[in-house]
């Protein structure tokens, strides 16, 4: 991972807080998406249901309505009413209204002399009996009873209304069947229109003919009262809760223009006031009409009403409740309507409207909820991220602490660890066990460098000045101990004492050596120490060179492990006539640079290296003539197999390059220039 570094706390909170926000918000989501559907279908519910109320209570009103007039008619019909019998006909309406409080009339008009009688429902519950009775060709007298009183309450005598000319009469007339008018302003108990009403008008024929027209009328009012009653929502009866209410497509009149919505009453509304006023307000008398659909006092109709299709009919609309939704003074209300079924001379309109918040309260509230639920969660999982963090890096940081002691070198015990979570226990143990391996490897790390102190102090402290000769060695093992080592031993500083003294010639002599065993580090540093010690001691018994040798050889077959030998060049160098005798057993090549012909001679080995068979044939090379200026250079393979960057091996033609570009200086400075060519090719260290 890239990036700032952070701690473990804000890692984990950075982590968890993701996943449970999508969570959180994809759980909301969804909820609010379930909820909004399920409150489409329960305000779709309530809407059907609700229109579904009035259409019922409407359908009721109408089939009792119409329904006396049938009664009516057959006991005209049938002999047990007599059509000039207005008492008769009276005290049976007055038995029919009480048994139908919804009823507002029941009227009976006679075709033969236009008589008519009627009882009626005012506003305050009272009935009233009417009854008129022609005087002459224009007049009638009209009388006003109260029921059981048979005295009038009042009277006109000069009553010049004749009920056949009324429309609802002559549209019975006409259509020869029982007749439904538009709803209209009934003329009340004191002259005047003041109460909206239908009216229900049924022919009466006997077998001669037309014998009257029957009545039946209620009050519109009664459907708004209805309406007030209904439980749409929670806030029906608050100014911005639901309604229901009736919209009337009125028939245009003759001689006026189509226009759909000049024509479109609302007739049943819960608040009865808004649907009427007086025609004249200062004049009371000339009675009251409908307010025009557009000027209702109520913006909720008014702006459902212009949800409404204007160029068509009532009954042309869908019998399903059909959808509607719209803003007012920045509420949002939904609603449907449904043309009324119930009778096909009435063309009525059921709406209902609901706010939507009244539908959507509950998802409201589940959304608060949710949020709420959220906002706990949310405070909650930070909570027990910083608790669990806590809990998880405090150890951490125990270990940190303890892997700087440990970077420090204190590699004492540490306490023991107290934590649950089982990955830092084992962390805690692997570092404890880590202790014990760094100690194990101190150790190790002290004893090799004692054993590279002890090979170190093997090699010469200084080379001598040998006759004419310029003597010079460098070896540096790759890792701690090597398996490289040289000496030189000349004249007398090989013998200590001794019974058997060598002879003069023999002190007079340098002996050389460089052994190179394979592989790196304690062991081969072991097996190179011990062929010094063997060449030192053979010399010092004054042996030669070819049974040091064999010896050497025979020795370290009994000692090294199968896959391990030593090679080595043993040298007799004699200053006295210049003259160097040689054995190589698989040291090689060996560089002899002529000066005297300027170029170098590549010497190869004379055996097998040492330890690998017993078998074991002995040549030596020489005596070999050193002239003034030649160079006799011996080098392990760890020179000659040096890697540059390139993968190349420094080779034996490159330390013949560096001899012969600096063959005029000093063995020491030529040392050096190999040594120098070997570190900048490589960047290694050799030996």
């Amino acid at each position: 991972m890239t990036g700032r570094p952070m701690k473990f706390k804000t890692v984990l909170i950075a982590t968890v807080m993701p996943v449970l926000l999508v969570t959180i918000l994809v759980i909301g989501a969804s909820s609010h998406w379930y909820g909004r559907s399920t409150v489409s279908d329960l305000s779709g519910q309530i809407l059907e249901q609700t229109s579904e109320r009035v259409e019922q209570h409407v359908h009721h009103l109408l089939e009792m309505t119409a329904a006396q007039g049938e009664i009516f008619r057959n006991l005209m019909v049938d002999g047990r009413l007599d059509p000039l019998d207005q008492r008769a006909i009276t005290a049976y309406f007055l038995e029919a209204m009480k048994a139908h409080p919804q009823l507002t009339y029941l009227s009976f008009g006679l075709q033969s002399n236009g008589n008519y009688c009627h009882v009626v429902r005012d506003p305050r519950k009272i009935l009233t009996v009417r009854l008129v009775r022609r005087v002459d060709e224009q007049r009638f007298h009209l009388t006003d009873y109260f029921p059981g009183e048979s005295e009038p309450h009042w009277t006109k005598p000069d009553h010049r209304v004749d009920v056949r000319v009324r429309p609802y009469y002559a549209a019975a007339v006409e259509a020869g069947e029982q007749t439904w008018t538009e709803t209209y302003i009934f003329i009340g108990p004191a002259g005047t229109p003041d109460t909206p009403g239908v009216t229900c008008a049924t022919p009466v024929y006997d077998d001669i003919g037309l014998l009257g027209v029957l009545t039946a009328d209620f009050d519109v009012n009664g459907l708004s009262d209805a309406l007030r009653q209904l439980a749409i929502g929670r806030e029906t009866r608050s100014a911005g809760g639901g309604l229901a209410f009736i919209v009337e497509q009125r028939r245009p009149q003759p001689n006026e223009p189509r226009d759909q919505r000049r024509h479109r009453v609302v007739i049943a509304h819960p608040d009865p006031s808004l649907l009427i006023r007086p025609i004249d307000p200062s004049d009371r008398d000339r009675g009251s009409d409908w307010v025009p659909a557009d000027q209702i006092g109520d913006e909720r109709v008014q702006a459902f009403l212009k949800q409404l299709p204007a160029d068509v009919a009532g009954k042309s609309l869908p019998q399903d409740v059909t959808p509607v939704r719209y803003r007012v003074n920045g509420t949002t209300y939904i609603g449907g309507y449904k043309h009324l079924s119930a009778n096909d001379h009435l063309d009525w309109v059921t709406c209902v409207v609901i706010p939507e918040s009244v539908v959507m309260a509950g998802v409201w509230k589940m959304s608060r909820i949710t949020t709420a639920v959220a906002v706990a969660s949310v405070v909650m999982a930070i909570a027990a991220a910083v608790v669990l963090s806590r809990r998880i890096s405090r150890p951490i940081e125990v270990l940190v602490r303890q892997s700087d002691r440990i970077r420090m070198g204190d590699l004492e015990p540490a306490p023991p660890m107290n934590c649950a979570v089982t990955e830092v226990r084992q962390l805690a143990a692997a570092q404890d066990r880590m202790r014990v391996g760094l100690r194990s490897l101190m150790k190790i790390e002290r004893d090799l460098q004692i054993a590279r102190q002890i090979q170190l102090s093997t090699l010469p402290d200084h080379l001598p000045q040998f006759g004419d000769f310029e003597i010079n060695a460098w070896c540096e093992p790759a890792e701690e101990t090597g398996g490289d080592t040289y000496d030189v031993v000349v004249g007398s500083s090989m013998f200590d004492g001794g019974a058997a003294r060598p002879s003069p010639a023999q002190t007079d002599r340098a002996i050389l050596l460089l052994a190179d065993a394979t592989g790196h580090g304690v062991g081969p540093a072991l097996s190179v120490t011990q062929v010094r010690a063997m060449l030192r001691m053979a010399v010092r018994s004054g042996t030669d060179i070819p049974t040091i040798a064999r010896h050497m050889n025979d020795q370290l077959h009994e000692d090294l492990p199968s896959g391990r030998f030593i090679t080595a060049w043993l040298g007799a160098l004699d200053p006295a006539d210049h003259t160097l005798t040689s054995f190589s057993a698989g040291q090689g090549p060996l560089l002899h640079y002529r000066a005297a012909e300027d170029r170098t001679d590549l010497i190869d080995t004379d055996a097998m290296p040492f330890g690998i068979d017993s078998d074991f044939p002995i040549s030596v090379r020489g005596p070999l003539t050193l002239m003034e200026d030649d160079i006799f250079t011996v080098v392990s393979d760890g020179v000659i197999e040096a890697m540059d960057r390139r993968g190349e091996q420094f080779g034996v033609q490159r330390v013949n390059d560096i001899i012969l570009a600096h063959h005029r200086l000093s063995v020491d400075r030529v040392l050096t220039a190999l040594r120098d060519a070997i570190a900048s090719s490589t960047s290694l260290s050799v030996s």
